[in-house]
């Protein structure tokens, strides 16, 4: 037999996934995440929608575990630097046992990872679906990688686990507009977070002589 030829090998650099401020997953669609261990969508709960990540889905956590569910590509807040304060929204619901922890880490080389803020959780249990922000204004300009951890390998107690969803990287919710507001758009960006070629450019209403009220 001639055997096993081969030819023309190359290692390439694979095209990366950009995100930026504006990033929402409901969990509904297609994946943006790798799951490490047995981090798996699951339908069991959800905070809206029909699914949520669950490290255990169906289970208990298993002692020793210590699996991430890490967001596919790279944080680009560098190609939003009017916005100086984002933050990271997620909801979440968790059961822990003894010594056990959740956090999220973000890395900006994607070897070293550091803890956001400080550890969410240890050894503790909320069943209930609640909202949690993290600043990310320690990187703001900087492009980053975002990761959520389960640190099972303390204790030999296990729980039910980290349920998420709904994740977002945002500018602060601090601005609320009333009906009939109006942005005439004649400063800078204010109220907007501009992703793409968005910009404020100075040109001509071709419309100016007709007003809308509501």
């Amino acid at each position: 037999a001639d055997g096993w030829v081969i030819d023309d090998i190359g290692v390439h650099t694979a095209n990366a996934n950009y995100y930026t401020v504006g990033f929402y997953d409901n969990m509904e669609g297609a994946s943006h995440w790798y799951a490490g261990g047995t981090w798996a969508l699951s339908s069991e709960s959800a905070h809206q929608g029909a699914q949520a990540w669950s490290d255990s889905p169906g289970t208990n956590y298993t002692h020793g575990s210590n699996s991430v569910l890490e967001l596919d590509g790279i944080v680009k807040l560098s190609m939003n630097p009017e916005v100086t304060d984002p933050e990271l929204s997620f909801w979440q619901h968790y059961a822990l046992g003894a010594g056990d922890s959740i956090r999220v880490e973000v890395s900006t080389d994607h070897q070293s990872w550091t803890t956001l803020g400080s550890v969410l959780a240890t050894a503790t249990t909320n069943t209930g679906w609640a909202e949690k922000v993290l600043p990310l204004s320690a990187y703001a300009g900087q492009d980053i990688y975002i990761r959520f951890r389960l640190d099972a390998t303390t204790d030999s107690s296990v729980g039910n686990g980290w349920w998420i969803d709904d994740v977002s990287i945002r500018a602060p919710v601090n601005t609320s507009w009333a009906l009939g507001s109006c942005d005439n758009v004649e400063s800078a960006a204010t109220y907007w977070v501009a992703n793409g070629t968005w910009g404020i450019v100075n040109g001509t209403d071709t419309n100016s002589g007709t007003g809308y009220s509501i």
